[in-house]
């Protein structure tokens, strides 16, 4: 990875493991058993908060926030992947091994990370790591 990249993708790495290992803590912490088995899908672990919903919105919408940022003309495409990262949170829901509850504080929980890491990124520094906020150069 060359240096000019590497907050970035420190940012990346960190915003997914951080977002794992609160989820798992707050899943210790709120011990939420799962709903019953619904079409024949069995889950094991704690329900609260949606892990699925949580670590898949605020990765994917980082991502997307940083390629709306860097790459102007790809401001359809961090829209596109925006929205894809809500649903993950949706089909756990749609399978029955959530909560809505789950799924919603999954979902909120995500966001504030998304939006904590961004803004990190922003800060003084990062945008010149390589011109572009820490992505590869727009040709």
């Amino acid at each position: 990875i060359p240096m000019k990249q590497l907050k970035t993708w420190v940012i990346l790495a960190t915003t997914a493991a951080a977002t794992f290992g609160i989820n798992e803590l707050m899943k210790v912490i709120f011990q939420r058993e799962r709903p019953l088995v619904f079409f024949q899908i069995e889950q094991e672990g704690l329900s609260y908060p949606s892990g699925h919903a949580m670590v898949s919105v605020a990765f994917y919408l980082l991502v997307a926030l940083m390629l709306a940022k860097a790459f102007s003309k790809l401001k359809w495409a961090a829209v596109i992947l925006g929205v894809v990262s809500f649903l993950p949170g949706l089909s756990r829901l749609f399978m029955g091994v959530h909560y809505p509850s789950d799924i919603i504080m999954g979902w909120l929980l995500g966001l504030s990370a998304a939006i904590f890491w961004y803004r990190i990124w922003l800060r003084k520094g990062t945008e010149s790591i390589s011109g572009t906020n820490g992505l590869a150069a727009q040709p």
